[in-house]
């Protein structure tokens, strides 16, 4: 083909069929990026972070006494006492108010397997804020297998780290038998003891 008969041939139809070209190829790259990330996709795994908050920081109590509802509830960590007595249907109307008033926080945290009782009106009298049974703080005393970290920390001598190995023990060992146990948590003796006995309670 001579150069004039080229040019044009490339006048009517090259000019064309290389633009038709460089379509084509911009098409397969957008079918092939749309492809690629539809694989990718694929592979995403989606997680609801309310689920697996539930399921990691999930505490299980037993509310007996004067609601509506005794039973054992699973609620979220971080759940308050108030929280509990509603999971429970909320008050009955045998409870002694008065003394749920003076005994029990309701913004009180959870702790996973503790159990609350709440009172009658013909039975408060024989319920101590202490009691072994209810795991709730009173006024005077820090209930070592109820207390939160911050609550511990009142303790004389207790810091930080004392109340973290006070919670990790009665989690391993499914709570405290009596006050005399704590000597057990590393690193808390006879000494320091003697300094918080007349504060703490099971």
């Amino acid at each position: 083909m001579e150069a004039k008969d080229f040019l044009q041939w490339w006048e009517k139809r090259g000019r064309f069929g290389l633009i038709g070209m460089a379509i084509g190829l911009i098409i397969l790259g957008a079918v092939w990026l749309v492809v690629d990330f539809q694989e990718q996709t694929t592979d995403v795994q989606f997680y609801s972070v309310e689920e697996d908050s539930k399921e990691r920081l999930a505490v299980t109590v037993d509310v007996r006494g004067a609601v509506k509802s005794p039973g054992v509830f699973e609620l979220t960590g971080g759940s308050r006492l108030g929280e509990a007595v509603t999971a429970a249907g909320g008050y009955s109307d045998e409870v002694d108010l008065d003394w749920v008033d003076l005994n029990l926080n309701m913004a009180r945290e959870l702790s996973d397997g503790e159990k609350i009782f709440v009172p009658k009106k013909n039975e408060s009298s024989n319920v101590q804020s202490s009691n072994v049974q209810n795991n709730i703080k009173s006024e005077k005393y820090v209930n070592l297998n109820a207390a939160s970290q911050s609550e511990l920390e009142t303790l004389p001598g207790i810091g930080p780290s004392f109340a973290q190995r006070i919670i990790d023990y009665r989690q391993t060992n499914g709570g405290f038998k009596s006050i005399e146990e704590i000597q057990a948590v590393s690193g808390i003796g006879e000494k320091t003891f003697q300094k918080i006995k007349g504060q703490i309670s099971i």
